[in-house]
């Protein structure tokens, strides 16, 4: 199940390398260890395992947020293309064999996480394409060879491009202050050529929920590995100076984890067999980071637990998206409430 060869990389790996390469220089591990293979198999159960466990490990959050936008992001618009374009195929293959790394952007300046606002724009010229305008954050950005980018037509249609990493752009590299590990980009496009074939044969409109729903189910699972050994290590560190009371707390929180590793698990199996993943978002996941906190508080309140471990900052993000689907959520719990009145 675990990463054994990806497990002997970080017993290897110089303890004063920069963080921004370490995805990099393990491509070959994971591929070795199968991690991309479910892209092709759609083996998510075991990939979330996988993801929970790496969580665990000196790096393994960063290299974790890495994975999942791969897989559930670009990887998932690869896989929808493949059959159907020879350009995503072949990509498609450099993925699962860790050869390549791609990565997508949507999210620019005042979209406010709505496609229809997006201003990135693909006008014809000649035989081919012109690209214009600029996209704010491409996670894995930094380690791409190429990046599918989201712009409008002419004809106010959203196209998905291909566009490789020596081509005419402007990459800006960034990293966050959490899971560093996972590189970032803004880029610029300046009139940047496009082919007709770097022009991928999917709606990415259709797809951008399940994408999205599926990579938040990724970081769920990076959740529930991170905080259930986080909550092992503070146990340990304070377990002479707990109450019983706490003692039991601490304990029912483990159970509590467990239950939510299971259901993660559980949604794993169904993720493709579903008409809707959303209907089950948030998957449990608002619940049981509000349990972690409180429970936690006595020994470390939420501020000072989170300037200690600031890996859970990634669990702190917030962004447009989330922001409508927990609008949407809150929304449809509304409505439940509002008609079991009415009965």
């Amino acid at each position: 199940m675990m990463l054994a060869n990806f497990k002997n990389f970080l017993l290897g790996i110089d303890k004063n390398i920069e963080k921004e390469k370490v995805y990099g220089l393990a491509l070959s591990s994971l591929a070795q260890d199968k991690m991309f293979e479910v892209l092709e198999t759609r083996d998510f159960v075991t990939f979330h395992q996988r993801l929970m466990e790496l969580s665990k490990l000196p790096h393994g959050l960063g290299l974790g947020v890495s994975l999942m936008a791969q897989i559930n992001i670009a990887g998932g618009v690869l896989f929808h293309c493949k059959d159907k374009s020879d350009t995503a195929k072949e990509l498609f293959g450099k993925v699962i064999n860790g050869d390549s790394t791609v990565s997508l952007g949507v999210s620019e300046t005042g979209w406010k996480g709505r496609i229809r606002n997006i201003q990135t724009t693909l006008k014809q010229n000649g035989d081919d394409f012109l690209l214009e305008g600029s996209k704010a954050f491409f996670t894995n950005g930094g380690n791409s060879s190429h990046f599918i980018v989201i712009a409008k037509s002419e004809s106010n249609e959203f196209k998905t491009v291909l566009v490789p990493k020596d081509s005419n752009i402007e990459i800006t590299k960034f990293s966050l202050d959490f899971a560093i590990e996972a590189t970032h980009a803004k880029i610029t496009f300046h009139d940047t050529i496009v082919k007709r074939d770097q022009i991928l044969p999917i709606s990415y409109e259709e797809h951008a929920l399940d994408f999205r729903f599926s990579e938040i189910l990724s970081l769920n699972c990076l959740f529930s590995g991170y905080g259930r050994n986080l909550l092992k290590e503070i146990f340990t560190n304070n377990k002479d100076n707990l109450s019983e009371r706490k003692n039991s707390e601490l304990i029912n929180l483990d159970t509590i984890f467990q239950f939510f590793q299971d259901r993660l698990i559980l949604l794993s199996k169904l993720k493709d067999n579903v008409e809707n993943l959303e209907s089950f978002y948030p998957f449990g996941s608002e619940t049981v980071k509000t349990y972690f906190y409180e429970t936690l508080s006595e020994i470390h309140p939420k501020d000072s637990l989170i300037e200690k471990y600031p890996d859970l900052k990634l669990f702190e993000m917030d962004d447009p998206m989330l922001q409508m689907l927990r609008k949407r959520d809150r929304e449809k719990r509304f409505d439940f409430l509002k008609n079991s009145f009415r009965k």
